[in-house]
C-alpha cells in the first residue's frame, strides 16, 4: 500500500512540473503580450527577430534587477514597458538634451561635487513610505518625444510640495513652464 502511495504521489508531481510552462514558453507569451499591449509591429520576420532579442535581453535584466529589489540590493522595482523591444541608444537617440551653451554660469554645479558615496546602503523597506499609495504624487506621465525630462521632474516635484501642505493631490501642466522657458535659451525643450 506504501508503495502505491508513493507511486501515485510520485506521478502527480511529475503531472504538475510537465504542467509548468517552461522558461521558453513564458517568455513567448510575455512577447505577446507584450505586442499585443503596446500595438508593436514590424515591417518583416528579420525586424521582428530583431527586436525579440532585445527584448529578450532587456527582460532579463529586469528580472536580474528585481530579484536585487527583493534582496533589498536596490530601492525600486522594473517592470517591461513600451521601450522593451528597443537598444539604450535608440532609446536616448532622439532624447534632446540641455545643451552646455543653454545653462548660465550661475546654475553650473560643481564637478566635484558628489551626491553619494561608494558606502551609501539603502534602508530597509519598512522605513519607505510609499508616495504613490498614500497620494503625494500623480501617475507617471509619458512625455512621449517631448524631450523637457526637466519640465516633469520638476512639475511632479511642486505637486508633491502642494500636496503636503494641502489635502488634495493636483496635477500641473509640464506645458506650462516648457512654454515659460524659452526665454531661457532653452526653446521650448
Amino acid at each position: 500500500m506504501n508503495i502505491v502511495l508513493a507511486l501515485t504521489a510520485l506521478l502527480v508531481m511529475i503531472a504538475q512540473v510537465t504542467a509548468l510552462p517552461t522558461s521558453q514558453e513564458l517568455l513567448h507569451s510575455d512577447w505577446a503580450l507584450f505586442k499585443t499591449k503596446h500595438q508593436k509591429q514590424y515591417n518583416n520576420d528579420e525586424e521582428e527577430s530583431s527586436r525579440f532579442l532585445i527584448f529578450q535581453k532587456n527582460r532579463n535584466m529586469i528580472i536580474e534587477h528585481n530579484k536585487l529589489y527583493e534582496q533589498g540590493l536596490v530601492s525600486f522595482k522594473m517592470v517591461v514597458n513600451k521601450f522593451a523591444d528597443k537598444t539604450r541608444e535608440e532609446r536616448m537617440k532622439d532624447k534632446p538634451t540641455i545643451r552646455r551653451s543653454n545653462v548660465t554660469s550661475s546654475s553650473k554645479v560643481s564637478r566635484s561635487s558628489k551626491v553619494a558615496s561608494d558606502s551609501t546602503t539603502i534602508p530597509p523597506r519598512s522605513v519607505y513610505l510609499n508616495w504613490v499609495e498614500e497620494g503625494y504624487v500623480t501617475e507617471v506621465k509619458d512625455q512621449g518625444d517631448c524631450g523637457a525630462w526637466w519640465a516633469f521632474s520638476a512639475v511632479a516635484a511642486v505637486e508633491s510640495h502642494v500636496r503636503l501642505t494641502y489635502p488634495k493631490l493636483i496635477s500641473l501642466s509640464e506645458q506650462n513652464v516648457i512654454d515659460c522657458s524659452s526665454k531661457f535659451g532653452l526653446k521650448g525643450l
